[in-house]
């Protein structure tokens, strides 16, 4: 019923008198070289009464007017360094798209040019933060990762790209998809001297982004602007090299642009943990009780949903990897690009933990050493497929397809301890055998009329999953309480997990008077799972796994159907731009158990989803932005399904069929400012997160022995975790950064500062504990500019955290993490080069042989050869201290804990490296005279 008004009252409005406004279009290219101007400044004045309007071209040299009444127009364009275009136009009731717009650049001889001041090497545009490239001088070998590092409020943290404190999600390369979402393969793929800029802002969906209304959903996003005379010809570079201890690594990257169609290929072989490309940059592998840690968990111990996404891992890797991406416009109307991977990676994972619990009587603590060896193999595919019908209506179809398969063995040896006690420990050996693929596919309508700000879009989600799999499991079990007791484990189970989705989005805006606009939308949403996991226990006289273990078996199907309907206004004039919607939202979560005991479970949730959005530009380089926005996420059928995993007899998890959905609360406030003409900019944001039903855990530490309802002996000292709703979380986080040049040295200083407060509830022997987890850090990044031969950065980042648990305020904990890099980059006589890192990584605070103060120094020197120097021959050592190590801090609501795991130590490294570049002059890309 719902669905049905909603569309009543959109076609209502489709309905109403379309007044007589068009709209015209243009670009604008540069004369001599026909490359798109961006930036060029473009006046509409209406004759004779002399009303303007104005825009800007965007990064293909577009622009575009809308409700432009029938009339004469005299259009003006303006952009620096070229002579002022002026053309006279007639706009009748139909659209006008104009021939392309061609402006003549200023002639002037060099030594009539008077250089007064610098290009600023950051502007504030609005939401968007636009770094020039020539104003961060890196080696003539670096790739946009060198370049984007000396950029202020950027970071890499943990081996992933932060830009003023939030994660990157997305880079574009001049506006397009680049290999997909994978940030590190355009990083380490795209030399640093294609680029002209780069520009940083919050990317909004594609619905929010054709209707104006900010929904909430951005994502952290790049844009490289690649310099004109990249944009026609060949670049990209191929290694080689080989070290001590049969160490190698073997790859390269091919660019062919030419224009619009732009093909690009990457490959690598290595054995030195050089894991990208990654199938999908996921979160990492499930643990235990939910908690999720790229990386931590061994590969092939896990027995849910989870086992069957495979993520950057540590450990020692040696993978094999290709992708190849197209992008291109078929036609005028129509632009087309994508990708495909494909990665095949052995990784070897030797890691230590430490864990103290958190109880409220006692302290009891885990060990677990463990040893795994997983190889992975993934494909990923993916399209964009942007086609214009006319003015007035496109479609953007986004299909793709994963398929990956995960097996592994691994070895593990855990101990638990209370008040320094053995209570018990375990041995087992680990295999898994997983196979799946992912499909999925959006379609987006989006019809624009005539009358300014009023348009349809109508976005359609379609997916699909299927995950297969076995593992077996022998373990050996020691108790120490009551006399010793001994139990084995040799078991075999069947994994299978399937799902399938739809949502169905409509929304509608109509213009309300000169600066408001109203929208309708509404939203429909099935999802459907189910889960079938069937243990087996080893028969001694039938020789196999035939009996079937009912309290480790589970086949839970569950299904979620929800309808979103609701209406906003926003406002814009001037400085000010505001927006408010409320959506009323009804939803229904499904849960049946086929096996072994059937049964099934309805809930019904109604929700009021209110949301607000506030700018304000006090300048073009100055501007506070707020935003509010609430939503709920349901639980997913891992959560929900009530089977017990015993991957690790000592640490026992379940899903539990009682949770309910979450409802979220976000705030978020930023201000960014920049003075171009000093090369200073300032960033800052704060941002609350507050849920209610948060899904936490619930962490149950056998004082002694206990049946479990599913008629599982829980030893004492075991654990069993499963998710809970509790209300109380929240979590609110800062981060500032302030940049600016300092000439005396010819470098740029870039200081940040961060904050965060969480308190996170959970359930530890059904007593309830806030965890409260409060940190701030300081950094700074000093990089060079000087010249291309002469590079150098110096970076910090030092981070406090104080932990605090209600339960047990005795078992609070401070620590501190800093992490230092110098890097220096000097080219000298005759083509010499001589490069070094240095990283000092400092941990303070952590449990027992877990504190760490070391170096990780890497060094090399070689050759420039050939004539253009574009070959290079180094030698180079890795770890030259032989100190390397990787430690981590993990904090939850239940425990503490810290993990060291292996790392590449010292080795000796023999390299080749050629840089491609063969690009069309300039006088073969001027367009050729009819």
């Amino acid at each position: 019923m719902l669905f049905r008004n909603s569309l009543f009252i959109i076609l209502t409005f489709i309905s109403l008198h379309v007044t007589a406004q068009t709209h015209l279009e243009g670009v604008v290219v540069d004369e001599s070289f026909d490359f798109p101007l961006t930036g060029a400044w473009v006046k509409l004045i209406s004759l004779p009464d002399s009303t303007k309007k104005a825009t800007y071209t965007d990064d293909e040299g577009s622009f575009s007017f809308k409700s432009v009444k029938p009339g004469v127009y005299a259009l003006q364009i303006t952009s620096l360094g070229y002579y002022e275009l002026n053309k006279k136009v007639e706009v009748s009731k139909e659209p006008l798209l104009l021939d392309t717009l061609k402006m003549q650049g200023e002639d002037l001889l060099l030594d009539e040019i008077n250089i007064e001041g610098e290009i600023p090497p950051v502007t504030q545009n609005g939401d968007t933060s636009q770094f020039n490239a020539e104003s961060f001088k890196v080696n003539p070998d670096a790739n946009v990762e060198d370049l984007i590092k000396k950029m202020p409020g950027v970071v890499m943290e943990n081996g992933k790209l932060k830009v003023q404190g939030e994660d990157v999600k997305m880079i574009f390369v001049d506006g397009k998809p680049f290999f997909g979402d994978d940030p590190s393969v355009v990083l380490k793929n795209l030399p640093a001297d294609a680029v002209s800029k780069i520009q940083v802002y919050d990317r909004q969906s594609e619905q929010a982004q054709f209707t104006g209304f900010d929904d909430g959903e951005t994502s952290k996003t790049i844009n490289i602007i690649t310099k004109p005379d990249m944009r026609n010809g060949k670049f990209g570079r191929v290694y080689g090299g080989y070290g001590t201890d049969s160490r190698y690594k073997a790859g390269g990257n091919i660019n062919a642009f030419n224009g619009d169609q732009r093909i690009s290929v990457i490959g690598q072989t290595n054995n030195i943990n050089i894991q990208n490309f990654s199938s999908e940059d996921l979160e990492g592998i499930g643990g235990e009780g939910g908690n999720r840690r790229r990386g931590r968990r061994r590969q092939g111990a896990g027995s849910d949903i989870s086992d069957f996404q495979i993520g950057t891992q540590d450990g020692i890797a040696q993978t094999s990897a290709l992708g190849i991406n197209y992008s291109d416009k078929w036609g005028k109307k129509t632009e087309v690009t994508g990708s495909y991977f494909f990665n095949r990676s052995n990784i070897v994972t030797d890691h230590r933990l430490n864990r103290s619990y958190v109880l409220s009587d006692s302290i009891q603590r885990y060990r677990e050493n463990s040893l795994s060896l997983t190889r992975n193999i993934d494909h990923r595919l993916n399209f964009r497929i942007e086609h214009k019908i006319d003015s007035m209506n496109s479609f953007l179809i986004l299909p793709r397809v994963t398929l990956h398969q995960n097996d592994g063995n691994s070895e593990l040896n855990g101990e638990n301890r209370l008040n320094g006690i053995m209570l018990n420990e375990t041995g087992n050996i680990f295999n898994t055998d997983l196979m799946g693929y992912n499909l999925a596919n959006d379609i987006l309508y989006k019809r624009r009329f005539s009358k300014e700000g009023r348009t349809l879009s109508m976005n359609l989600h379609t997916g699909y999953n299927r995950n297969h799999g076995e593992n077996f499991l022998n373990a050996g079990n020691i108790f120490y309480h009551n006399g010793l007791i001994a139990d084995t484990i040799d078991q075999y189970a069947e994994l299978i997990t399937n799902g399938a989705n739809i949502s169905a989005t409509t929304a509608y805006t109509e213009p309300l008077g000169k600066n408001g606009q109203l929208k309708l939308d509404h939203r429909f949403t099935w999802q459907d799972n189910i889960s079938d996991r069937r243990t087996f226990q080893y028969s001694l006289p039938e020789m196999g796994y035939t009996v079937i273990d009912t309290a480790l078996s589970n086949i839970f199907n569950s299904n979620y159907v929800s309808q979103r309907v609701g209406g906003g206004y926003r406002y814009q004039k001037d400085k000010l731009r505001f927006n408010i919607k409320l959506r009323y939202e009804w939803a229904q979560l499904n849960g049946e158990r086929e096996f072994p005991n059937p049964g099934t479970f309805t809930r019904n949730f109604s929700n009021l989803l209110p949301s607000a959005m506030l700018r304000y530009d006090f300048s073009k380089t100055k501007n506070l932005r707020v935003f509010y926005r609430t939503y709920t996420r349901v639980p997913n059928v891992e959560q929900l399904q009530n089977v017990i995993h015993n991957n690790n007899p000592l640490k026992l998890y379940s899903g539990n069929a009682d949770l309910v959905q979450e409802y979220r609360n976000r705030i978020f406030v930023r201000y960014s400012a920049s003075q171009p003409e000093k090369g200073a900019n300032f960033f800052t944001y704060v941002s609350g997160t507050f849920i209610n039903n948060f899904i936490s855990n619930s962490t149950y530490i056998a004082g002694q022995d206990t049946m479990l309802a599913e008629g599982i002996l829980l030893q004492r000292g075991a654990q069993l975790t499963r998710p809970v709703n509790l209300d109380g979380y929240y979590s609110l986080h800062s981060f500032s950064s302030y940049s600016f040049p300092v000439k005396v040295i010819k470098s740029n200083l870039g200081l940040n500062f961060r904050a965060g407060h969480t308190r996170r509830p959970g359930l530890i022997n059904n007593l309830l504990n806030y965890s409260y987890n409060n940190n701030f850090g300081l950094g700074f990044t000093l990089g060079s500019n000087i010249s291309q031969n002469l590079d150098f950065t110096i970076a910090s980042n030092t981070n406090f955290n104080f932990v605090e648990n209600t339960l047990r305020s005795d078992l609070n904990t401070s620590f501190i993490s800093q992490s230092t890099q110098f890097s220096f980059n000097w080219i000298f006589w005759k083509g010499l080069v001589c490069r070094t890192t240095i990283n000092h990584q400092l941990y303070s605070g952590l449990a027992e042989g877990f504190n760490q103060s070391f170096f990780l120094w890497n060094m090399s020197i070689g050759k420039k050869i050939f004539n253009n120097q574009r070959g290079e021959v180094t030698l180079s050592v890795y770890d030259l201290l032989g100190q390397n190590n990787n430690i981590q801090r993990v904090v939850t609501e239940a425990y503490v804990e810290d993990v060291m795991t292996n790392v590449l130590q010292r080795y000796i490294m023999l390299n080749f490296t050629y840089n491609l570049r063969s690009f069309k002059s300039m006088a073969q890309q001027l367009p050729e005279e009819n």
